[in-house]
């Protein structure tokens, strides 16, 4: 009986084996991530220290603010809050603004972060990652060959061209991506994402 992962899970923790975490630059991808994730992720980032964080959007999932935009307050508060905290575990933090995000508040409050509206190709050491939200926006690319990583959020797809290539959907799970060694470790979100996602992969809100 595993009791660690009973005990993460019990707490909502995001669970691993802390022995299965390499050493060697990692590059960490979350996406859709609702208020009610924010703490155990930050001790999941806390524990196994990224060189990188990536963050594909929809920053606090659980106000759709694209839906409700009376609640940008809320939404700023706590944008803000989980930013800030990110930036404690790394220097390197980039975000693909999701379509539930403000894109001038999160790129004026946080000036020293990459902060990307639609899609962008980044250059982390020495490989190619195509970086969105929404992955229909790329869909009309002939040149997936050329990344060695594809990066998104926002809802599932199931497209053949996702089969074909290096895409990671950051619903699916939380992927730790290890560039230098063409190795991706993938995570389950802590117990309680999902529902408090309200179903969006489902409903592609």
């Amino acid at each position: 009986m595993n009791i660690k992962k009973i005990f993460d899970v019990l707490l909502c923790h995001v669970y691993y084996e802390t022995e299965s975490i390499l050493n060697d630059a990692k590059v960490l991808h979350i996406t859709d991530t609702p208020l009610v994730s924010h703490g155990a992720l930050l001790k999941f980032i806390k524990e196994i220290k990224p060189d990188y964080i990536i963050h594909t959007g929809d920053i606090v999932d659980n106000i759709k603010l694209e839906l409700y935009p009376d609640r940008i307050d809320d939404y700023k508060k706590s944008a803000k809050k989980f930013i800030s905290e990110l930036m404690k575990y790394s220097d390197n933090i980039i975000i693909a603004i999701g379509n539930h995000d403000d894109y001038k508040f999160i790129s004026d409050t946080f000036k020293e972060i990459l902060v990307i509206e639609k899609f962008r190709v980044v250059d982390i050491e020495n490989k190619k990652f195509l970086l969105v939200h929404d992955v229909k926006d790329i869909f009309k690319r002939n040149d997936f060959d050329d990344f060695d990583y594809i990066l998104y959020g926002h809802t599932y797809y199931n497209d053949e061209i996702e089969k074909k290539y290096n895409f990671y959907n950051g619903l699916e799970s939380i992927n730790l991506i290890y560039p230098k060694l063409n190795i991706v470790q993938k995570f389950k979100y802590p117990r309680g994402t999902d529902d408090s996602r309200l179903m969006k992969f489902r409903l592609g809100i």
